[in-house]
């Protein structure tokens, strides 16, 4: 049995409407052979029985228990609902379509960092099944390699001093809200499927004191400000923050991706790209401090120790409550950097993410897979008039980028069964 330190409170904030999932699909050279990927899931889970869990209650609180059941290996692209019986009560599930393989995930379980080593360990053994070849292993979980405490110990401390004080962290203000989230189409979650040349992209941001995050965030924010200018407040990022460095856990399975908060005031207002750049970097770098990070997580234990004195029932009530009640960015980014597929890929074409966009208006999630960074445009609603105009910003900054046509956002449902 495992208990939940730092993924308790977003345990109980789950529900219908806000399922908190994610769903990462990875386009291979070929089609999918789903015996073998089954084949090469199986194996891989050998490597991580902290993701081979499912959810029970124990003294009034959500525990994680030990799985033995198949990790679900959907044909079509099939979601299931994760935690429930079609997911053999598994917060983890795969599935596969043509030439895609899509890894699917409950948020609160895991985050990018935390679920790419899985993803990259099932590609690792499908693609040497696949051509009956052993691949260069270097950067590689392997089934039967020893697996560290790390991994799976909860990265939170037992405490936070209070002689730790945050510094410059954000102060709420009342920021400006897509319009489109309460329009005729609110409710039709949408994507399109954005790609650049790395190549090209990177070689901007080096001209202009940026990263690959902060230069979709002023991308953003001016696609925004363009399309209305009278907005009269602030337009203000969310930017998923890794935080493992800042606690000391690199290898930390959990969901550790706080959102910094990125507020572009009136006086930014015609700024050019140079100092948008270096004014969000400033921004992320201050936000991003470990004091500030442990002040995050000294909240968050004092949330925990609210919740001890509550039934289960009440903790639902109560998180689920907290969680309606939290404002909302304008708009949000989350890029957890490049990862190493090694030998894998020359057979990888494209990698992109999707998750659960309630309260988020527009979502841009960022990977690079080789040579080219994959963007998802997720939307709360189904008006193509942001995705528009960020193509034409990336065009007048001489970046070229195809745009995909839009499709219905898919993520897996969830329903924690106890």
């Amino acid at each position: 049995m495992t208990k939940l330190i730092s993924a308790l409170p977003r345990f109980y904030a789950a529900n219908e409407n806000l399922v908190n999932t994610l769903r990462v699909g990875v386009e291979l050279d070929k089609p999918i052979d789903g015996e073998i990927l089954r084949q090469a899931v199986d194996t891989s889970m050998r490597r991580y029985p902290y993701f081979a869990v499912k959810t029970a209650v124990e003294d009034e609180e959500y525990v994680l228990l030990p799985n033995d059941a198949p990790v679900v290996v959907s044909g079509g692209g099939k979601t299931v609902c994760l935690g429930a019986g079609e997911a053999n009560h598994h917060l983890v599930a795969f599935a596969y379509y043509e030439n895609i393989i899509y890894l699917d995930a409950f948020h609160s379980l895991t985050d990018g960092a935390g679920i790419f080593p899985l993803l990259k360990t099932v590609l690792y053994y499908y693609l040497c099944g696949r051509e009956k070849i052993t691949l260069d292993p270097q950067g590689i979980r392997l089934a039967d390699s020893e697996i560290a405490p790390e991994e799976f110990e909860d990265p939170y401390p037992a405490s936070v001093p209070e002689s730790i004080k945050p510094m410059g962290a954000f102060k709420p203000v009342k920021q400006f809200c897509l319009p489109e989230r309460t329009g005729p189409h609110a409710g039709e979650r949408t994507v399109f499927q954005i790609r650049v040349r790395e190549s090209d992209y990177m070689k901007y941001t080096s001209a202009h004191d940026a990263s690959p995050a902060v230069l979709t965030s002023v991308l953003m924010y001016r696609t925004v400000q363009s399309l209305y200018p009278d907005a009269g407040l602030p337009i203000v990022c969310g930017m998923a923050h890794n935080m493992r460095k800042e606690l000391g856990k690199p290898l930390a399975h959990q969901s550790l991706s706080p959102i910094l908060h990125l507020k572009y005031s009136e006086r930014l207002t015609g700024a050019d790209m140079a100092k948008l750049c270096t004014c969000t970097r400033g921004m992320i770098m201050v936000q991003g401090l470990e004091e500030n990070m442990l002040a995050q997580v000294r909240k968050d234990l004092q949330t925990i120790e609210r919740l001890k004195g509550m039934s289960h029932a009440e903790k639902l009530q109560f998180m689920q409550r907290a969680a309606q009640r939290l404002g909302s960015d304008t708009f949000k980014v989350s890029y957890m950097g490049r990862i190493g597929w090694g030998a894998m890929e020359p057979y990888l074409k494209k990698l992109y993410s999707n998750v659960d966009v309630l309260n988020s208006g527009v979502m841009i999630e960022m990977q690079a897979c080789n040579g080219y960074f994959d963007f998802s445009f997720l939307q709360e609603f189904s008006e193509d008039l942001y995705v528009k105009r960020f193509m034409e910003l990336l065009r007048e900054e001489n970046i070229p980028a195809e745009v995909s046509d839009p499709a219905p956002l898919v993520i897996p449902g969830l329903r924690l069964e106890c």
